[in-house]
């Protein structure tokens, strides 16, 4: 049988590089782990035996980063650091090797892992109860604060275009915010007692027949919105939209027969679409102004069945109702009293 010369040499250095390096290599990691120990040993020492609490600290980092310490050695070499950091008042960096101990629990030994924990949430409770302690030395003091909600009360003057006399009436309105930049608003503009709202209107196609105009109220229900207006918030235009439902009294004199003549009242409410726009003066403030301007379409009935006609009348009544207001508007809300450290 015929061996091949270059083959068995190959083998054999193969098989010798393999057991060399296999030699080799671990001694150098007995080495290390033996070199880690006794650092261990002598970082114990400092610590118990000289007190030298910094020194102590300077051989348990060696035994941390040194190649050949196992898992259990660092985790312990992380422990007795920890609490050297603990006597020295450095409970942060305490804290941090305890989480370090933690994050490696898998590899950690349990026993180590659970005294880390059991001292990680005794560090914890210790900075609380300070935290407690310092607020309980501050000198505390009573502050009425306004806690508003998402509604607001506008009471202000307004006046209605076209009417015979400029007397101003009392307009109460309700707005509550449903979003950031829109709110819905519901108002009432009552009449004063005996007002005249409209001049007396003669009938457009019956000379028999006269009639004037008393307004009652008017109750309006819109959805507001913020126009942009940037960051600025002294003055913030708004637009909207929604009825209006006006009640008015006709006062009506009519000839039906001969000279006799007829004289009564009817009450009247008509619904009608009702457009605004106006300016919010400094709204962010518990008490802001809002200036507004309202416009009612077709307000008032056009026609009126009147009983001693036996039909209806045709009247030249206001096709449009403007009304202008100035109202404060007041945040609702509730004042309470809390406690707060004196400044």
């Amino acid at each position: 049988m015929i061996v091949s010369p270059i083959k068995q040499p190959r083998t054999t250095c193969a098989i010798l590089a393999v057991i060399f390096l296999a030699l080799g290599f671990q001694p150098c990691v007995v080495w290390g782990a033996e070199r880690a120990e006794e650092v261990l040993q002598k970082a114990l020492v400092k610590e118990s035996g000289e007190r030298d609490l910094e020194a102590a600290v300077q051989f348990y980092q060696q035994v941390i980063e040194a190649p050949g310490a196992g898992p259990r050695l660092v985790s312990k070499a992380r422990l007795r650091m920890a609490g050297c950091y603990e006597r020295l008042g450095k409970t942060k960096e305490a804290e941090q090797l305890y989480s370090q101990i933690l994050a490696s629990k898998p590899a950690a030994p349990t026993e180590i892992a659970h005294e880390a924990q059991v001292n990680l949430r005794r560090i914890q409770a210790e900075y609380q109860k300070a935290q407690l302690e310092v607020a309980a030395k501050k000198q505390m003091v009573m502050v009425r604060q306004f806690r508003g909600t998402k509604a607001t009360l506008q009471l202000g003057p307004a006046t209605m275009l076209p009417q015979t006399n400029s007397s101003f009436k009392l307009s109460v309105a309700i707005r509550y915010r449903i979003a950031p930049f829109l709110y819905l608003e519901g108002g009432v503009l009552p009449s004063l007692e005996g007002e005249k709202a409209q001049e007396a209107l003669p009938a457009s196609n019956d000379s028999t027949t006269k009639a004037s105009l008393v307004f009652r109220y008017q109750t309006t229900l819109a959805l507001m919105g913020e126009l942009p207006h940037g960051k600025q918030r002294m003055l913030v235009p708004e637009i909207g939209g929604g009825v209006a439902l006006t009640s008015s009294k006709i006062q009506y004199i009519c000839v039906p027969t001969g000279s006799t003549q007829a004289s009564g009242e009817i009450i009247q409410k008509t619904w009608s679409p009702l457009f605004s726009a106006g300016l919010h003066l400094y709204p962010d403030r518990l008490v802001s102004v809002v200036l507004q301007s309202r416009y009612a379409a077709n307000p008032y009935p056009q026609s009126v069945a009147i009983p001693e006609l036996s039909r209806r009348a045709a009247f030249d009544f206001p096709s449009g109702l403007w009304t202008f207001t100035a109202q404060l508007q007041i945040k609702i809300g509730w004042s309470h009293v809390v406690l707060r450290p004196k400044i």
